[in-house]
């Protein structure tokens, strides 16, 4: 009896701490991809006449320094390109914009929070992950055979 329940504590524990592994990509430059925004934050319908857009951002693992990378976006992707070392985490924000209403411009009325690739309540099936940029070592010089 004794055994067996140590056994579950243990399959129970190393389970859990896999579920939450985080996928990192090693690559310069990276295509992220996400679903239109379709709903208000309290469930409706976005308006027919409201358009959605989106911005882009990177947040410095190291740092914590978020960067609009873009914004303004129609697309649902985006391709980012790292220029500087480091672990980053990706994230977009949608953006309501309404129309011309009398002597009121279109304007965006609001924005929603960031949504990182860290949450796994925004990503795809709870698979969270980040982006590591690292300029690679010079290639060795030399080489012979003895």
């Amino acid at each position: 009896m004794r055994k067996s329940f140590i056994l579950t504590v243990v399959v129970l524990f190393l389970s859990m701490g896999s579920a939450g592994a985080d996928d990192w990509y090693s690559t310069n430059q990276a295509t992220i991809r996400w679903g239109a925004v379709t709903t208000l934050s309290n469930g409706e319908p976005v308006p027919v006449d409201n358009v959605v857009t989106y911005s882009v951002y990177t947040k410095s693992v190291q740092t914590g320094i978020e960067t609009e990378v873009l914004t303004g976006i129609t697309d649902l992707e985006c391709t980012i390109t790292f220029m500087t070392e480091g672990d980053y985490r990706v994230g977009v924000r949608s953006l309501r914009t309404i129309p011309a209403v009398g002597d009121l411009p279109a304007r965006t009325i609001d924005t929603s929070v960031i949504g990182w690739s860290s949450d796994p309540l925004i990503v795809l099936d709870g698979n969270v992950f980040g982006i590591t940029y690292y300029i690679p070592a010079a290639t060795t010089t030399g080489l012979r055979r003895d």
